[in-house]
């Protein structure tokens, strides 16, 4: 779900003034891999289904080298531009900010 919502305001014949909001809310998954489990293996637990354990600088066992997310953002994102002309030359500012929200999801 996203939406946006702005508004550009001539201050004058010589400056603007743009400002945007936007909002963005998505799920986000990172699942293991669908393989079955290796024949003859001791472990219990099917491959790619386990946290990986990695020596740093040395190497990686297992198949995955990341933990498994589920989690849903919500995404804030102000911008407000500003923009000046002076005979030839146009002076622009701008500021943006974005604010994260993450939260985890039961799996």
């Amino acid at each position: 779900m996203n939406g946006i919502v702005g508004h550009t305001w001539a201050i004058n014949d010589r400056t603007i003034n743009e400002f945007r909001f936007q909002y963005a809310h998505r799920g986000l998954e990172f699942n293991p891999s669908n393989i079955g489990d290796t024949t003859g293996d001791t472990d219990l637990v099917p491959d790619g289904q386990e946290i990986a354990n990695q020596h740093a600088g040395y190497r990686l066992f297992r198949r995955e080298p990341f933990s498994f997310v589920h989690r849903t953002e919500d995404r804030y994102q102000f911008v407000d531009n500003f923009s000046w002309t002076i005979a030839t030359i146009i002076l622009s500012s701008a500021l943006t900010s974005i604010i994260c929200r993450y939260r985890p999801t039961s799996l």
